[in-house]
């Protein structure tokens, strides 16, 4: 390919690197990456791995979405048994405790599985009153990424029933997880 053939497919890459190095640092103020940085360093001295969720959030920056970042407990992500890089995995889990009220105002056609003492049936919750365990499940089929979220056997949201989301639930359909491990292990994707 000639010069002026690779310039006609990818552009003047030098304006493209600029214009990126423009926007990145934008974007990651607007995430609060600083203080966000200084948590995952600090997590993967730790622990040996840092883990950061990377989401498209819509309602973010008056309802134009923006890209919203988090630090993720590595205790409370699960993938697939030995595989050396998260997009091999069939799915992936995600565990947060949340309080049953916010659920009930979230999800208020499901307000019946967050009444009482919803922790006792919960084998995370570990008799914790008012609060109940969110999984969050992305799995790859067909090539897309979808996502459903439940508590306990309640199914809160699913993308495969959701009309908007037929593609996928992002266009790219990877993963939004970045596992940067300090000191890697052979045969895992955590560190030491």
């Amino acid at each position: 390919m000639m010069s002026g053939q690779v310039y006609a497919v990818f552009g003047d890459v030098h304006s493209n690197w600029e214009a990126l190095s423009a926007v990145l640092p934008v974007v990651l103020d607007n995430c609060g990456f600083e203080g966000l940085y200084s948590k995952l360093w600090w997590s993967k001295l730790i622990d040996g791995t840092a883990v950061t969720g990377v989401y498209w959030e819509p309602s973010a920056d008056r309802g134009r979405g923006d890209v919203s970042l988090c630090q993720i407990d590595l205790m409370n992500i699960y993938w697939e048994p030995g595989i050396r890089d998260i997009q091999d995995s069939a799915s992936v889990y995600v565990l947060d405790r949340r309080p049953d009220a916010a659920l009930r105002e979230d999800y208020p056609e499901h307000a019946r599985a967050f009444e009482g003492d919803a922790a006792a049936g919960d084998p995370f919750g570990a008799g914790e009153a008012g609060y109940s365990t969110v999984i969050d499940r992305y799995y790859k089929k067909g090539g897309a990424l979808h996502f459903m979220r439940f508590v306990g056997s309640e199914l809160l949201y699913a993308s495969e029933n959701d009309p908007f989301m037929a593609g996928g639930w992002y266009a790219h359909g990877k993963y939004p997880f970045v596992l940067d491990a300090m000191y890697p292990e052979a045969g895992s994707l955590c560190g030491f």
